[in-house]
């Protein structure tokens, strides 16, 4: 079964069996929600203004993660999201004895830019991408335009 959120001018389905584990507002964006699997697998979107670049958002989180993890490795991650072709980066490094894939994902839709990220341990990771697409399909599917939102 799914569940629904509905808060922060954010909708979409998710695995019941799925925590929230955080949600916020903030100066530079206007929401933002994480959910954690009950294995290895995160979850979260944030959504920007438009004013907002997507290259610049990606390579700010990279460049923070390059600082903690000197040896991650990087490849391009473009998959179809939404009927568009999407265009981000996967990561990967060793936390522990772990191999974590993570995965950065911007896109803009309806006058909003949404950054998703999924992580988890990289064998977890590829058995849980078509539910971490479904979750962004969900989000962009109701996704209200900005000039419908209020102040």
């Amino acid at each position: 079964m799914a569940a629904t959120y509905d808060n922060l001018g954010l909708q979409f389905l998710y695995p019941e069996n799925w925590t929230i584990v955080e949600q916020s507002q903030g100066e530079m964006y206007s929401a933002s929600v994480t959910l954690q699997s009950p294995g290895t697998s995160c979850w979260t979107v944030h959504r920007y203004p438009s004013t907002c670049s997507q290259k610049q958002l990606v390579e700010q989180l990279v460049a923070g993660m390059r600082k903690e993890y000197p040896e991650l490795e990087e490849e391009p991650f473009v998959v179809q999201l939404a009927g568009e072709e999407a265009r981000g980066v996967r990561i990967y490094f060793y936390y522990l004895d772990l191999l974590v894939s993570w995965c950065l994902m911007p896109i803009t839709m309806e006058g909003q830019v949404f950054l998703f990220e999924f992580q988890a341990e990289d064998q977890e990771f590829d058995e849980m991408e078509s539910v971490f697409l479904a979750l962004a399909t969900s989000v962009l599917g109701n996704a209200p335009s900005s000039a419908s939102e209020t102040s």
